[in-house]
């Protein structure tokens, strides 16, 4: 698996953005993805499996206007 985190911007509240990008998940039918958030960060912890550029590309495309950064590991 691979696990982005995404560093939010501070007008922005973690938990209810989470919760919209797993709508977005569901969505487009993808399963096996692992979202949560972190509070005292302000940012969102994506699991993914690996090998799977799809999924990737929904996700950052979703974030884009979202995130001041990104991590992954």
């Amino acid at each position: 698996m691979k696990t982005y985190r995404y560093m939010l911007k501070e007008s922005l509240d973690a938990a209810e953005l989470a919760e919209d990008l797993k709508v977005q998940i569901a969505v487009n039918r993808f399963c096996d993805v692992k979202i949560s958030h972190d509070e005292h960060r302000n940012e969102i912890v994506v699991h993914l499996p690996e090998a799977d550029g799809t999924i990737e590309d929904v996700v950052e495309i979703f974030m884009a206007d979202y995130k001041t950064g990104e991590l992954i590991e």
